[in-house]
């Protein structure tokens, strides 16, 4: 399973959240989750953030670590 975490109100999510909506066809088999539309959507998100070493650095750097893609829940992509 794939996952793509970004937010609508994010300017580093813009690019990504337009290619989906423009080419949908380009994100078939991908949940494509925008963690500000819902509070189940952000919990989601910190199940990952909060107990992923390769979240450290953009914590520490005060940063929310979207957009990023999450491959099988192991392989974490930031974009």
């Amino acid at each position: 399973m794939i996952e793509i975490f970004v937010s609508s109100l994010c300017p580093d999510c813009t690019e990504i959240i337009e290619d989906f909506e423009n080419k949908p066809e380009d994100f078939q088999n991908i949940e494509f989750i925008d963690i500000t539309k819902s509070m189940f959507n952000l919990k989601r998100f910190f199940s990952y953030r909060d107990h992923r070493n390769e979240f450290k650095e953009k914590i520490e750097t005060g940063q929310v670590g979207i957009p990023v893609k999450i491959i099988d829940g192991k392989e974490i992509i930031f974009m």
